[in-house]
């Protein structure tokens, strides 16, 4: 009798992966996770599944243009703010404007104005509306509009000034000097400037000597020019003056506004005169500090440009006067810090303005009396040109710092974009909606993606590219990408169907003595119409390997056996169209023999 030789059937197990833990672009990554992804979601969480179909709530605002700014109002709707080529300057070098579009809930779009390119910040303050750098305000209620410098020049004609007393009375006749005058009764007042500043004296019969007349205010008005529309209570910077009203330029809070073409402000003056505008001409400026990055917190708006290094804040309950001071605890306020760099966005957190640098942070501590003081803490900063990236969710802020991307919540900034692999993202521009971070990043070759973090779960997703910038708005989440999407899919006509894909890591390479994967099960589900494609890549080859292709017909799950040939690792690609979830991955193990 012949003898053959008897081969050992070799016992097989399996591994079950139904825990799907996104997306981790690392060279080793746990089962479940993924090295690729487009499209895919958490909120199934732990099946797989496509993100929801989008859908178009506006088309495009502006041809070819970028949205620089989104802001939500509720009770007013959606501001954005779009960059785009000035239609007026063709033939000529281009040159690039910004318009402000005002969407409401039901689509319809108003255009409020147009503004400087460039990125915008945007803060609201009661019912206005403040964008920066242009520092323009809006009111939301009625949508007039204004820019928060003002000034009224006068270089021609004359300007009548006249000084009064707090009651009413017109000083005429004055006398200026260290000394008093010889003849007191000749005249109304004298101006002492043998004090610092002047102060303006009036005799007292009675008494027979000179007393300070309390709260003098000087009047300067200009009939028949255009008006200078300030209001009571702003603090303007006057220049030009010379000679006995020298004592005018400075800054000044108005006191009243007769009319549009009168101030009152507190000050003195030898006497009331005309005087000419023709060859001195007069310049009264309500100013604001150039301010790249605002927040709005405990009724003042707060910031700080970009290239200095003073942080600002405006008087309390008014964002159009930025120099007042006159020792009151409402007043304007300016802090400087000597840390170096750039300032590189400005964020509310548990109370607190907080201003960042790329290697540092600066939070500001309000004071009821006025006395404000700044700390700095030393850590990796939002990075230049990540400004839109800061979000905020319960306390913990999230950014996208020059050394990935960070959360802090109050006690130091942890790294949470690990998964996100050694790739440098920048210019992110992220937003919180549903207990998600989404995050739109731009990698060295300038491709985009849409990164959404899963604050409660600690895991990543990646979405198709969305540049532009985000806002959540009437319960859900919008992008300017050209057209205005809603990402939720809650409104607009739904995009037609959505690509998706994901890569795993190397399977095998945990296996011991051998063992090799003889067969993958997948379990899963189709919508009727959908399609998926497994494909394989062995031991690092170039090139990828078709499995097996499957049609959803209904929406019943059902489990999709494949085998893949014999290896030492491969890796698996699924991808498809249409709506699909898996609920798990099955690998049938087996160990090679030792006669093959």
């Amino acid at each position: 009798m012949i003898q053959y030789p008897y081969l050992k059937e070799q016992p097989s197990t399996r591994q079950v992966i139904d825990t799907f833990k996104g997306y981790n672009h690392n060279l080793r990554i746990g089962a479940g996770e993924f090295y690729e992804m487009e499209n895919l979601t958490s909120d199934d969480y732990p099946v797989l599944s496509v993100r929801k179909k989008r859908g178009r709530y506006l088309s495009s605002l502006q041809d070819g243009g970028t949205a620089t700014g989104m802001l939500y109002v509720p009770g007013a709707g959606m501001f954005v703010v779009v960059e785009h080529l000035d239609p007026q300057a063709q033939g000529l070098e281009e040159k690039k404007i910004s318009t402000l579009f005002l969407i409401g809930a039901d689509g319809g779009t108003t255009t409020l104005g147009t503004l400087l390119a460039g990125r915008k910040s945007l803060a609201l303050m009661g019912k206005y509306l403040i964008i920066a750098p242009d520092m323009i305000w809006v009111n939301t209620e009625d949508m007039k509009s204004g820019n928060i410098f003002r000034s009224w020049e006068v270089a021609e004609g004359s300007m009548d000034l006249a000084l009064y007393l707090a009651d009413g009375t017109l000083l005429q006749k004055g006398y200026q000097g260290a000394d008093p005058p010889s003849d007191p009764q000749s005249y109304s007042h004298w101006i002492d400037t043998s004090a610092d500043p002047p102060r303006v004296m009036r005799y007292s019969v009675p008494q027979e000597m000179w007393v300070m007349a309390e709260n003098t205010v000087v009047k300067l008005e200009a009939d028949g020019l255009e008006g200078h529309r300030f209001s009571v209570g702003d603090t303007v910077n006057i220049t030009g003056f010379s000679g006995q009203a020298a004592y005018l330029n400075g800054l000044h809070t108005i006191t009243d506004c007769p009319h549009q073409s009168a101030i009152v402000i507190d000050g003195v003056i030898e006497a009331s005169f005309p005087l000419s505008c023709e060859d001195h001409p007069i310049a009264i400026r309500r100013e604001v500090p150039r301010l790249d990055f605002i927040v709005e917190w405990s009724n003042r708006l707060w910031g700080c440009a970009h290239d200095t290094n003073e942080i600002y804040a405006c008087k309390l309950g008014d964002f159009k006067n930025w120099n007042c001071f006159q020792g009151l605890s409402t007043d304007s306020w300016v802090g400087s810090v000597g840390t170096p760099g750039e300032f590189t966005g400005a964020v509310v957190q548990n109370g607190y303005p907080v201003f960042y640098k790329e290697n540092c942070k600066h939070k500001v501590w309000p004071s009821a009396t006025g006395a404000h003081q700044i700390t700095t803490v030393n850590c990796n900063g939002v990075e230049k040109g990540s400004e839109s990236s800061l979000a905020v969710l319960d306390g913990t802020v999230f950014y996208q710092s020059a050394f990935g991307v960070f959360a802090d919540d109050g006690g130091g900034a942890v790294e949470i974009g690990h998964s996100l692999g050694n790739i440098r993202y920048h210019r992110g521009i992220g937003t919180i909606y549903d207990r998600k971070y989404y995050l739109s990043m731009e990698d060295s070759t300038g491709k985009r993606g849409l990164f959404v973090y899963d604050i409660a779960r600690r895991m990543w997703h990646r979405e198709n590219n969305i540049p532009g910038a985000l806002c959540s708005a009437w319960d859900s989440l919008f992008a300017a990408h050209g057209d205005i999407w809603d990402l939720t899919g809650n409104t607009g006509t739904p995009e037609e169907e959505v690509s998706w894909m994901a890569v795993t890591g190397d399977l095998g390479l945990e296996l011991p003595e051998q063992k090799y994967i003889s067969r993958l099960t997948l379990r899963l589900c189709l919508e009727p119409g959908a399609t998926l494609e497994i494909y394989a890549q062995y031991d690092r080859e170039q090139t990828w390997v078709k499995l097996g292709q499957v049609y959803g017909t209904d929406l019943r799950s059902f489990s999709l056996p494949v085998r893949p040939r014999r290896c030492d690792q491969l890796r698996l690609k699924l991808q498809g169209t249409g709506m699909c979830k898996i609920y798990s991955i099955t690998k049938t193990l087996e160990k090679g023999s030792e006669l093959s």
